[in-house]
């Protein structure tokens, strides 16, 4: 069952009216967690809107999130400089070496640069995954890959994203 968020917006003005956005965004401020859409319902009322897709802004945001929280946690990897600052995520290795996991907004892609070299990942809703679209490989799979050849020791994250 979609999640409905009442907008204080009246219902003259529409969606997405001035003020409409921000009261969004001040929602989703509070609640990050919740997905979002593109366009109101067909047969909603103007003030109600029903919260049926994550949008990529969304998702990139809560995938870079999971991806440091993940590294963070595996002891392998603890001495190891990791920033995620404006949707880019940075791993500086002791070498000088760095893999970097960042979104990319005008292609709705997640962009991988690391010694494998780059990988663009699309997300598969059907598979609930990110998708190379070169190779078909997972996120998490080149992740591990990149991750374990850089340590030269096996690396391997939980996934679920």
């Amino acid at each position: 069952m979609p999640i409905e968020i009442i907008m204080k917006t009246a219902e003259s003005r529409g969606f997405p009216g001035p003020g409409s956005r921000l009261d969004l965004a001040v929602c989703l401020l509070h609640h990050p967690h919740l997905p979002i859409f593109r366009r109101p319902t067909p047969g909603t009322h103007q003030g109600v809107i029903r919260v049926t897709e994550l949008s990529f802004g969304v998702r990139a945001a809560q995938l870079l999130d999971q991806i440091l929280e993940q590294l963070e946690a595996i002891d392998a990897l603890e001495d190891l400089e990791m920033d995620l600052v404006d949707g880019v995520l940075t791993v500086t290795f002791d070498d000088g070496g760095k893999i970097i996991i960042n979104r990319q907004e005008a292609t709705e892609q997640i962009w991988v640069a690391s010694p494998l070299g780059p990988a663009h990942f699309n997300f598969d809703a059907t598979e609930n995954q990110w998708v190379n679209d070169r190779s078909g490989e997972s996120l998490v799979g080149t992740l591990e890959r990149a991750f374990s050849e850089k340590m030269r020791e096996e690396i391997e994250l939980e996934g679920g994203f």
